[in-house]
């Protein structure tokens, strides 16, 4: 059970990231659209309210949780899907984004910081 809700909460944080870089990226107010899906009973969830706060802001420290002990949860959920044969593309998405902010240097950082990874990416 907790393999998966940590997949879920690695979608939903990348997840979260990716709707408030876009929402900047529209030239709307951040802190706004947090304050209004963050509450909201169809997309307000957990972890858009906790990490969605820490995005708005883009303040990453202290960790609730650090994307360096996240690292270790990430493979460790990679490693069980492989093993029952689970296809995985959303969680799979996801890795490549934490691996940036380790290499950015957010290892000790909230696993929101992924929003600084792509702040500083253009159109894929």
């Amino acid at each position: 059970m907790k393999l998966i809700t940590n997949h879920l909460v690695a979608i939903l944080n990348v997840a979260s990231a990716e709707a408030i870089t876009f929402a900047r990226r529209m030239g709307l107010d951040a802190r706004k659209v947090w304050q209004l899906f963050a509450s909201s009973p169809v997309v307000g969830t957990g972890v858009l309210r906790l990490r969605g706060k820490f995005m708005v802001e883009r303040r990453y420290r202290p960790a609730t949780m650090k994307i360096e002990v996240w690292q270790k949860d990430m493979q460790v959920i990679g490693d069980m899907a492989r093993a029952v044969g689970s296809p995985m593309p959303l969680f799979n998405a996801c890795g490549p984004l934490f691996d940036a902010a380790m290499a950015r240097g957010y290892g000790d950082a909230d696993t929101a910081a992924v929003c600084e990874v792509l702040e500083r990416k253009r159109h894929a």
